[in-house]
């Protein structure tokens, strides 16, 4: 389980948030027949996509949190599971930001939640 939590100063629920099962099929193709399927693992993980909006000062935040405190993304810490209500341990996979035209930003943001 992460250490790390996600700054109190950042909102955290992500605006338009999507869920994505993360892939756990391995397929193989005999010489006749159907494709066979199997389960990877019984520890599969999933993502969440969505974006934040933030202040210049949340940005900031944002940024040091992502680059520095999580060492460039590398580090899991713990962010709410929408599907499960609770806190799960996830891990920043990209993100991208804009600035919104006036004198905010938005983050967009993909999650993968571990198992």
């Amino acid at each position: 389980m992460a250490d790390i939590t996600w700054p109190e100063t950042l909102p955290y629920l992500l605006a338009g948030w999507s869920m994505t099962p993360g892939e756990n099929i391995l397929r193989s193709q005999p010489e006749r027949g159907p494709a066979k399927t199997r389960r990877k693992t019984t520890a599969k993980t999933r993502s969440y996509s969505g974006s934040l909006y933030l202040s210049s000062s949340q940005l900031g935040t944002f940024l040091t949190f992502a680059e520095d405190t999580l060492k460039s993304r590398s580090l899991p810490f713990l962010f709410p599971d929408y599907m499960e209500n609770a806190m799960a341990s996830c891990r920043i996979v990209s993100y991208s930001v804009a600035h919104d035209g006036k004198s905010g930003y938005e983050v967009s943001i993909e999650l993968e939640v571990l198992p």
